[in-house]
């Protein structure tokens, strides 16, 4: 797999990879905004949130998604 190209997995979804040192970054191609749950998490504890922005490599198109599939499970 080459890194900062795109490739696409067998269901047809969209991601690349990025090395940083000894490690790689898969990322999807479409962005993840916690920022309107933010209130939420820190009632839950979290104190510490980062922002992390992503260059795009040539090519790559972002999906519109919300990115918000796992917030509205009932696991009870």
């Amino acid at each position: 797999m080459k890194t900062g190209q795109s490739f696409t997995s067998p269901k047809g979804e969209q991601a690349w990879v990025r090395q940083y040192g000894s490690d790689y970054w898969m990322f999807p191609n479409w962005e993840l905004d916690i920022k309107a749950k933010q209130d939420l998490l820190q009632k839950a504890g979290y104190s510490l949130f980062v922002h992390l922005i992503e260059p795009l490599p040539k090519g790559v198109k972002l999906k519109k998604r919300p990115g918000l599939w796992n917030w509205n499970l009932n696991l009870l």
